[in-house]
């Protein structure tokens, strides 16, 4: 196993299914909403670098 597939989420429909359940709507308090804007930033470029790694081309925007 090469560190791709060990960094890489065991199953991705979970990862969609916990991002899909998670709002940053303006109810939440402001820390707490950039705080998930960056953790979905930074999600963005791991799974990109993985996949790019991997050979695979990502789309900009889903």
């Amino acid at each position: 196993m090469n560190r791709v597939e060990r960094s890489s989420p065991p199953n991705p429909q979970a990862v969609t299914r916990h991002t899909g359940s998670v709002t940053t709507a303006s109810s939440t308090p402001d820390d707490v909403r950039a705080s998930r804007l960056v953790l979905a930033q930074l999600t963005s470029r791991v799974l990109s670098l993985g996949l790019r790694l991997l050979g695979i081309e990502t789309p900009e925007r889903l």
